[in-house]
Order: structure tokens, then C-alpha cells, then sequence
């Protein structure tokens, strides 16, 4: 993974949103499980909360994981209030983690478009 300051871009026609988003659930899972988090669940589905479930040292975390082209995204308020309240009924600590992904402007055997990804970590929702 390759951590880059992010860049602004106009015309990236890499991969769908959807392809995006899996990316960065990916990214993030990859960090936790270095970090001791045992993944409890992976949810990929567009729209629904929270991405990512684990838990480390007895604390439960629902992960909200937001993934965008160029610059790192901002957390929006509602997915913020959705977020916080599914994590309060189950005792949980909702966390925020931002990913950005930029295209390297070169392709691997397959065809395919690198990214650097810009991934600095989670922060409490």
C-alpha cells in the first residue's frame, strides 16, 4: 500500500463506486487485523452500516468506512447519527475511517490501474 498525499483529479474512469468502496472496506480490515482487532463482520453493501464490526481488548467497534477519489472524505452528519445510534445499542464504540484512493497513471499485466491509497488511520465518529 502506497501512502500518498492526496491529489484532486477531474476525469479518473478507473472502476465503479461500488469497486471503490470494497477497496477501502479492504484497506481498513487489512489495518485492523495488523492491529489485534478480531473481525467480528464485513458488510461491502452499499448504503448499510457499519462497514466493518470488531472488537479488541472487550471493546466492540462498528467502523464506518467511507471511500472517495482524491482527497480524503468528510463524514457525513447522517451517516454520523446513523452510525453513532447503531453502536449504542449494542455498546459499541463507532469509529470513522477515511480512505482516498488516486490513480497512479499505470497499469499492471492485467490491464489494470494502480491506485496510491491514502489511508491515515480512524478516528471516534
Amino acid at each position: 500500500m502506497a501512502i500518498s498525499k492526496p491529489i484532486r483529479t477531474q476525469s479518473l474512469q478507473l472502476s465503479s463506486y461500488e469497486s471503490d468502496h470494497n477497496l477501502g472496506i479492504r484497506i481498513v480490515h487489512d489495518e485492523l487485523v495488523k492491529q489485534g482487532h478480531a473481525i467480528e463482520t464485513v458488510n461491502i453493501t452499499l448504503g448499510t452500516l457499519p462497514q466493518i464490526v470488531s472488537s479488541k481488548d472487550g471493546q466492540l467497534f462498528f467502523f464506518l468506512v467511507i471511500t472517495a477519489r482524491g482527497e480524503l472524505p468528510a463524514l457525513p452528519t447522517l451517516t454520523k447519527q446513523n452510525g453513532l445510534a447503531q453502536a449504542e445499542k449494542f455498546s459499541a464504540r463507532c469509529m470513522f475511517a477515511p480512505v482516498a484512493l488516486m490513480a497512479t497513471g499505470q497499469r499492471d499485466q492485467n490491464g489494470e490501474e494502480g491506485f496510491y491509497v491514502n489511508y491515515r488511520g480512524y478516528g471516534a465518529a
